[in-house]
């Protein structure tokens, strides 16, 4: 980012403004260990890159910023300066903190159905499951943490038919629900329908959402 941006950034008008102050006024106090920490680094030559945290404008608001640094070196291989770059990442992390509070209320709501919610990543395995869903699968916390596919819901016999539907989902958002022989943890069977949808990401495919009902 060149100086007047810079500047810009913070606040301030002038590089003028800038002399006498030091740089640990100009970030929140919480962020003092990680500073210290991280300059030390830099005196290894290690290079700190995507480093988020809290500073100060001019008029003492604070803001978010994303920061890369290193350590330039005199003759004698002694610290001399350090060059960073960063950009302002306030309106990223307000946008983060929405899709949070997004996502905690859909959980919220999940846990309040009678059937099973769930979702999973782009490699099928399974990121969430409501209350319901432990219960009727028999799966615990951490056996969802440890590894569990979705196709490790329906018996084998069934796993072709349901590559097959979500392959279809993903170009037909009408695709109606499917019904499956369902396997709990213990092994037990039940009858069940499945609907799912696709999340998109990026215009990526990242995963599925769906419900099942015995």
């Amino acid at each position: 980012m060149h100086t007047k941006q810079a500047l810009a950034v913070f606040g301030f008008d002038l590089t003028e403004d800038l002399r006498g102050k030091n740089i640990m006024d100009m970030v929140a106090p919480e962020n003092y260990q990680e500073i210290f920490e991280n300059l030390e680094k830099l005196k290894k030559s290690e290079v700190i890159r995507n480093w988020e945290l809290t500073s100060y404008k001019k008029d003492g608001r604070p803001f978010s910023i994303e920061l890369s640094s290193s350590m330039l070196f005199d003759a004698e291989g002694k610290p001399k300066s350090i060059i960073a770059v960063f950009q302002d990442i306030t309106e990223r992390r307000k946008e983060e903190e929405a899709i949070r509070a997004s996502e905690e209320r859909f959980r919220n709501m999940a846990n309040l159905l009678p059937q099973t919610v769930f979702e999973t990543d782009k490699d099928s395995k399974l990121t969430f499951f409501n209350r319901q869903g432990f219960k009727m699968f028999g799966y615990s916390q951490a056996d969802i943490a440890a590894g569990v596919r979705n196709s490790e819901l329906i018996i084998p016999e069934d796993f072709e038919r349901a590559a097959n539907n979500i392959n279809q989902r993903l170009i037909d958002e009408e695709f109606p629900s499917q019904e499956y022989t369902a396997i709990r943890k213990d092994g037990s069977k039940f009858p069940a329908a499945i609907y799912t949808t696709p999340v998109i990401l990026n215009s990526e495919y990242a995963g599925l959402r769906g419900m099942i009902i015995d």
